[in-house]
């Protein structure tokens, strides 16, 4: 990994920081600094294969999977991406990239195959009348072999703005 040549010029402005290690401790995790940019990788320690990964990763308890939420109005990717951990590589099982504005963050797991996430989006009218925008608890969990959202049990707590 190699810094760029200066921030002086915009175009070659570029700080690499390590941010840790995997779970598993074969994997670093690094973040690319540009003038007007971020990006994160996960970089296998033998292989040094780089996958971005667009945010912080969190692991989930067991090791298996690592889930990114990046919550990105503009610059970045922004979605939902999981990956099963195999020794320092990655395999994606889900990249979800919302169609209409939402914005997703990681809140926690919930044992080792369920991801809770926040999400913030333009108010639905017969739960937020009043509202422009509303905020609720979201469901990741993986179901016969793939992950799959579930959206509708936090509606009845959502907070409306």
């Amino acid at each position: 990994l190699t810094d760029g040549s200066s921030c002086d010029v915009p175009e070659s402005c570029l700080v690499q920081r390590l941010l840790g290690l995997s779970p598993n401790r074969k994997s670093f995790v690094v973040e690319d600094l540009g003038y007007e940019s971020r990006t994160l990788f996960w970089i296998g320690r033998n292989s040094g294969k780089r996958y971005e990964v667009y945010s912080e990763p969190d692991a989930s308890p067991d090791g298996k999977w690592i889930v990114t939420a990046n919550p990105s109005e503009f610059g970045s990717t922004n979605g939902v991406f999981i990956w099963e951990v195999r020794g320092d590589s990655l395999v994606e099982k889900l990249h979800f990239e919302p169609k209409s504005y939402a914005l997703y963050s990681f809140v926690r797991w919930e044992g080792a195959n369920k991801v809770v996430l926040k999400k913030f989006t333009h108010a639905d009218k017969p739960v937020c009348p009043d509202g422009q925008f509303m905020e609720f608890m979201v469901t990741v969990a993986w179901k016969h072999s793939q992950w799959k959202f579930d959206e509708t049990t936090g509606l009845k707590d959502a907070k409306c703005q």
